[in-house]
């Protein structure tokens, strides 16, 4: 047999003369405690005195719900009798858990300060991608799923093709009191292993993989797998194959069961099924006893307790590890290559075409096909029969603790908590943000370690990667498809990202107020709440300098209704619904909110004659008192005040062009509204414009009843501000127009280095961002009152204008006549660039790629959303992509806070030097 394990320079060690060094014994130093406690502490955590034992006294905790969830707090231990007579001010450890449904309790953390904060979410243990869904094992024992259920994987009793695209709790095991310890996800099915040590399975059943006896059906939520229950085999792990599974036993056999397709049952027949478990008496016969066990497509690995590793079923590309790259094993044989260099292993990992495995010594192997750079060793070869060390990790001093494969990428986590991936790195699964093949070996996943995750555990599944931090956090990255990466969205994302976190895909800062949209639907706004519009639904119209969710009216009669764009104005705010449907809330003085709101209202009423009315829209706008749509034929259409400032439409009406717009069939692509003057680009690149333009908005034009043409082509983009307007051109220009002063308003600086305003007509705006190698070109535009801003392609956000309050974002307060680089403070994190910004009255929104919002400038009414009123002059980020209203489940927001189901019990204790003290509860119910 052919030994392929990579050779090391071994040093000759000899053996030092042992130097004996007497260690003298400190005296203890007795510290006493002179009231009425009568007890003795000391530093060897003995006492002594008149009392038997150190004199503890317990703690009152106190819990309410705060912004950012469930707050526990209490005195500090330093101020009871015993502390204050011995003197002692410092080295208490508190401890905090919680208890939420009678479910057992769950250890939070433990502080040296007197109140711990509970965020409401479930934090994970274990994870498992598999093919098309992932799954986590919380520490009450509950598991969670998200992604495809079009088989019934996701256990929900369903079977739906509707995927999760967030985590959903497995309620059936929740119900039925099932305290999950692990769990493994197959291609289309799933199965948890139980504290009692049960199987549980749910997915799809064919070829009997499911256990249950069925070798056809599909089963939506769990069933307990009988055959193992009945023989009173208690399983300790278990591994989920394309059409098989393995489960290890609580005395170390291992049991097989599915489509034995390749002998992957390891019974000497490629080509029986079993429906239930069998044991797999090769291995049992032999003597050996299995602590771990890993299911790939057609071929299946077992570690021993001895550290000796074992294979069996299709030998296709040396996937076996047995020296040869063909054939199959129907019976499991040691891999010797491993055994013979004395390479005891601790974890395996079966791909489907590659196997992977961790040493004791932290040293990874693979074995197999090493095209794509599979194995990890830097040498893209065919097949690979025999183990290979992957020494670039090796070198580098990383020491393994796992490793997971899959079809065309492997995953390792290292002992100091980084990540590090090889492979294919098709739709980002390597985590780098590209997607390029990583064939000289593993490297790091910088985007974790660089946000300081420490990862306890990854898997690799078929497209996607998974990883669990040691907070508890998941993150995931590869193709979003069917809801995979558990974001609340289907969009790819080659750096990781947060699961069961509301990502944002849209910001729109108003005049004073900010509103921003969620991957789940849901909408949230912050600032100045006079008029209602923030639209949560508070009577009082209060303002708020932390994101609120603006209440969800639209799910009222549908509850799969979700906003797909929001658009904040001076007073009104509007949001569009997925079904064409338009929402409203703010001021509806001027008609903005339909016939039957004439006031003011914080909680969103649909619009007349939109969506399920009959007019589906596909985007909006609002300026001033005027609230403009784009329908999903290209018409046009507007309400509120309109055209010459006189006139009020209070239900949408279409826009009348001229008959070259009709006859040519032009299609409305892009709309914008100033106060008192509207916009349009045409699917041609020609702008049109109405109603009032004191400031030479319409190039010359100050008044128009109807749409006029402006500029013949050439436009792909349109944003108007209040006295001026920006234009992106088809050929990524940008220009700049109007901004002269009129009625008491500021001139603007138009971007081209001359003074302010006195209307010079169109110009060329300034293009720093400019440059031919690599090429970056201008993408969006943004224009506010009296400032200006451009993102560029390459991420970065440029301003001009009006500097006071910071709105340029460039960390000065002062006018800048041409564009500035707006200071990247969003660029800590690697692979983090902007997607998209928005210019309000006096503050700056922009939008991550990794979905958090940056806000600066003006901050006087919250609408930074940073928690303060202060001006900040360059950007800062709203919190934690809503911290107060990121709750993952089970928790839920109740006004602004995160909080569990149900009652909720906090115990909180503390220790000095090793005493404890008894444990005191607080509870708080919702």
């Amino acid at each position: 047999m052919r030994l392929l394990l990579r050779s090391s320079r071994r040093a000759t060690s000899r053996r030092a003369p042992v130097r004996v060094v007497a260690l003298a014994v400190m005296a203890l130093l007795m510290v006493p405690v002179v009231g009425g406690s009568g007890a003795w502490f000391t530093d060897s955590q003995s006492v002594s005195g008149s009392a038997s034992a150190a004199t503890l006294g317990a703690l009152s905790p106190t819990v309410v719900a705060t912004d950012a969830g469930n707050t526990v707090s209490w005195r500090a231990a330093t101020e009871q009798a015993w502390a204050t007579d011995a003197g002692v001010t410092s080295g208490v450890t508190y401890s905090v858990q919680r208890q939420v449904e009678g479910r057992p309790a769950q250890k939070l953390g433990t502080t040296s300060y007197t109140s711990f904060t509970d965020p409401g979410g479930q934090p994970f243990g274990t994870i498992s991608a598999g093919g098309t869904a992932s799954f986590g094992v919380a520490p009450d024992g509950s598991v969670w799923a998200w992604g495809d259920d079009s088989s019934g994987q996701l256990g929900n009793g369903q079977g739906t093709a509707s995927p999760a695209q967030t985590p959903v709790r497995v309620e059936a095991l929740w119900d039925a009191g099932v305290q999950v310890t692990q769990v493994s996800a197959g291609s289309s099915s799933a199965f948890a292993v139980a504290s009692d040590g049960s199987v549980w399975a749910w997915g799809f059943g064919g070829g009997g993989v499911l256990g249950d006896g069925d070798a056809s059906a599909h089963v939506s939520a769990p069933v307990r797998v009988d055959a193992l229950w009945d023989a009173g085999v208690r399983v300790t792990q278990v591994s989920a194959g394309e059409q098989f599974a393995l489960a290890v036993a609580s005395d170390g056999s291992v049991w097989a069961w599915g489509d034995g397709e390749g002998a992957v049952l390891g019974d000497r027949d490629a080509s029986r099924h079993f429906s239930a478990p069998v044991r797999v008496d090769a291995l049992w016969g032999a003597g050996v006893r299995a602590v771990q066990v890993s299911a790939g497509e057609l071929h299946a690995l077992a570690v021993a307790s001895d550290g000796s590793v074992w294979s069996w079923g299709s030998g296709a590309w040396g996937v076996l590890g047995d020296g040869v790259a063909s054939g199959h094993s129907s019976e499991p044989l040691r891999v010797d290559s491993l055994w013979d260099a004395g390479v005891r292993v601790a974890q395996v990992s079966a791909g489907i075409w590659h196997s992977a495995a961790v040493a004791l010594d932290g040293s990874v192997w693979a074995w197999g096909s090493g095209r794509f750079g599979r194995l990890g060793d830097g040498v893209v070869s065919e097949h690979v029969s025999g183990p290979v060390r992957l020494d670039a990790m090796w070198d580098a001093g990383m020491r393994a603790t796992q490793v997971s494969a899959a079809p065309m990428h492997s995953l390792a986590v290292a002992s100091d908590g980084s990540v590090w991936a090889w492979g294919s790195g098709e739709n980002g699964v390597l985590g780098d943000g590209d997607e390029s093949d990583h064939v000289s070996g593993p490297r790091r996943v910088d985007a974790l370690w660089d946000r300081g995750k420490r990862i306890t555990q990854a898997s690799a599944g078929a497209s996607h990667s998974v990883a669990v931090a040691s907070d508890g956090s998941v993150w995931a990255w590869g193709p979003g498809w069917n809801g995979l990466l558990g974001n609340g969205s289907t969009t790819d994302q080659s750096v990781p990202g947060p699961v069961g976190a509301r990502t944002l895909t849209q910001v729109s800062a108003g005049v004073s107020h900010s509103l921003a949209l969620a991957s789940d639907g849901s909408v949230w706004a912050w600032g100045d709440g006079a008029h209602g519009r923030l639209g949560d639904g508070d009577p009082s119209f209060r303002s708020s300098s932390l994101p609120v969710p603006v209440r969800a009216s639209w799910r009222a009669d549908d509850p799969t209704r979700k906003i797909t764009q929001v658009a904040a104005g001076d007073t009104t705010s509007l949001a569009l619904a997925s079904d064409g449907s338009v929402w409203a809330w703010g001021s509806g003085s001027d008609g903005q909110l339909g016939p039957d709101v004439r006031g003011d209202s914080a909680t969103p009423v649909r619009v007349p004659s939109t969506g399920g009315n009959g007019l589906k829209i596909t985007k909006v706008a609002v300026g001033g008192g005027q609230c403009l749509a784009i329908a999903a034929d290209g018409s046009v259409w507007q309400w509120g005040t309109i055209s010459d400032e006189s006139t009020t439409e209070t239900v949408p009406t279409k826009v009348d062009f001229p008959s070259n717009w009709v006859l040519s069939g032009y299609r409305a692509s892009d709309v914008s509204a100033g106060p008192g003057f509207a916009l349009v680009v045409s699917s041609v690149g020609d702008l049109w414009g109405w109603g009032v333009a004191r400031s030479d908005q319409m190039q010359g034009m100050e008044r128009a009843a109807k749409p006029q043409l402006i500029a013949p082509r050439g436009a792909q983009a349109i944003s108007a501000g209040t006295t001026h307007v920006l234009e992106l051109s088809i050929g990524k220009d940008v220009w700049a127009w109007g901004g002269r002063p009129s009625r008491g308003s500021d001139p603007v600086a138009l971007g081209d280095g001359s003074a302010p305003g006195y209307g010079r007509g169109r110009v060329d705006v300034a293009a720093p961002w400019f440059r031919a190698s690599p090429r970056v070109w201008a993408t969006q535009v943004a224009a506010g009152r009296v400032h200006s801003m451009v993102l560029a392609s390459d991420g970065s956000v440029w301003a001009w204008g009006d500097g006071s309050n910071g709105r340029l974002g460039t960390g000065k307060m002062e006018t800048a006549l041409t564009p500035q680089a707006v200071n990247p403070a969003w660029s800590n994190d690697a692979g983090r660039s902007i997607t998209q910004v928005s210019a309000g009255g006096s503050h700056s929104l922009a939008l991550a790629s990794d979905g958090s919002a940056w806000a600066w400038g003006a901050g006087g009414s919250g609408q930074l959303g940073d928690g303060g009123v202060a001006d900040q002059a360059t950007p800062v980020a709203v919190p934690s992509a809503f911290a107060a209203a990121n709750c993952p489940p089970p928790s839920t927001l109740v006004g602004r806070s995160c909080t569990l189901p149900g009652t909720t019990t906090y115990s909180v204790s503390y220790d000095y030097r090793g005493w404890s003290s008894p444990v005191a509860t607080a509870a708080i119910t919702r």
